[in-house]
């Protein structure tokens, strides 16, 4: 069974397209690890590997959630599933393919400072980041931490940001981050898909397929 989520952003919304949910949310990653747990573990010969994960001083052997991009959704969705203790593969493109936007091999790289929006609860991205600081995002919560002057939007330096980000993915027991261009969809298994935007040509042409759609809605 595949279970794909298609994200396309941060901080806007969900809509919810067969088996893929595009968004530009960062509570996305949330709703699609709760909607894979749901659906459960299915073996996948990439995938079902019988790999035993130290986690917390108990050891695992559940079958790794597999996440496609490694930007702000991609991060935290492959945190919040570790934080579970479920394994998982967070694979990321960059540096091996770079994408239009980005300049570094870094997660979570923002293409402005304060993509965040708004820090006012009455708006809409502010209302989000205050959800998220309850559900003990990482990515916010990072935020936050290296915030700058920014009026009233969150703004972050940028470069720490992302560095920081990256080392937690990295030296976290149960995540494995692969450098690598995943050109197609896994057929089995368990996976967040989260490209956004900018997803590889060759991975474009097998969600077409796949979907038999032509084109996947992107709200910024």
């Amino acid at each position: 069974m595949l279970c794909s989520f298609f994200a396309v952003g941060f901080i806007v919304g969900l809509k919810a397209i067969a088996l893929f949910c595009p968004n530009d949310a960062i509570e996305s990653p949330f709703l699609a690890f709760f909607a894979a747990l749901l659906l459960g573990y299915c073996p996948s010969s990439k995938l079902n590997r019988p790999t035993t994960y130290r986690y917390n001083s108990y050891m695992t052997t559940l079958t790794p959630i597999h996440v496609i991009g490694g930007g702000l959704a991609g991060t935290e969705a492959a945190w919040q599933i570790a934080q579970a203790g479920v394994p998982v593969i967070l694979s990321e493109m960059r540096p091996l393919r770079q994408s239009p936007a980005h300049h570094s091999q870094e997660l979570a790289e923002l293409v402005c400072s304060n993509s965040f929006g708004a820090k006012a609860g009455d708006r809409a991205a502010g209302l989000l980041q205050t959800e998220l600081r309850q559900l003990n995002s990482l990515i916010i919560t990072t935020a936050d931490r290296h915030a700058v002057p920014a009026g009233g939007a969150l703004a972050v330096d940028r470069g720490v940001f992302s560095q920081e980000l990256t080392q937690r993915l990295a030296n976290h027991p149960l995540v494995e981050l692969c450098r690598e261009e995943v050109t197609e969809l896994p057929r089995e298994g368990v996976t967040v898909l989260t490209t956004g935007p900018l997803t590889s040509p060759a991975l474009t042409e097998d969600l077409q397929r796949f979907t038999g759609m032509d084109y996947l809605s992107f709200f910024d």
